[in-house]
């Protein structure tokens, strides 16, 4: 991944200038589902992605992104990390497509909690922008606790692509979430 495929997008950046909101005020957090990233087969590049986007977006609060297989158990060892480590906005990257190994939205609707049907459903359609098969992406979101968690797909271009397509409900989506906290 190059710098550039790193950077701040104008757009987002535009979008963030008209509302005062940004993820400033929000520890925010990563988990890359990928199993052969986590064996060191490959340099995972969706987390540098995911950490670049929540800066872009504000964030001050980041944790390091965890690289985990695809595996619930895994998945959800991260998420109660993140979660005890204060994260009230996790982003998931791996694991929405329609693969055997891919249980990230089946592991978080387990968790409980509120789903967030917009998030998933505004990626979707944003996507399409770019590939007519987003469509087939599963992502959700969901509230655990006081923690917003985000299922985006695998591919780094596409976690920017998810970014750019939330970015404007994140922090009024926290905000509003963690009122009375």
């Amino acid at each position: 991944m190059t710098a550039h495929q790193l950077q701040p997008s104008r757009r987002v950046a535009e979008r963030l200038r008209h509302n005062d909101e940004s993820l400033v005020d929000f520890v925010c957090g990563g988990i890359v589902l990928s199993d052969r990233a986590s064996r060191g087969e490959y340099p995972d590049k969706a987390g540098p992605q995911i950490e670049a986007s929540l800066a872009e977006l504000g964030a001050v609060k980041v944790l390091p992104v965890q690289v985990v297989p695809d595996d619930a158990k895994a998945l959800l060892r991260a998420i109660d990390e993140l979660v005890r480590e204060g994260a009230q906005l996790v982003v998931t990257s791996g694991g929405t497509g329609l693969g055997p190994k891919d249980i990230t939205p089946e592991t978080l609707l387990e968790l409980g909690g509120k789903t967030v049907p917009g998030f998933g459903e505004v990626m979707r359609a944003k996507g399409t922008a770019y590939t007519p098969t987003s469509y087939l992406s599963r992502s959700v979101a969901v509230v655990h606790g006081e923690t917003l968690i985000v299922a985006m797909p695998g591919n780094p271009k596409a976690v920017a692509e998810c970014f750019e397509a939330i970015a404007p409900m994140l922090p009024h989506a926290l905000a509003t979430m963690l009122k009375g906290s």
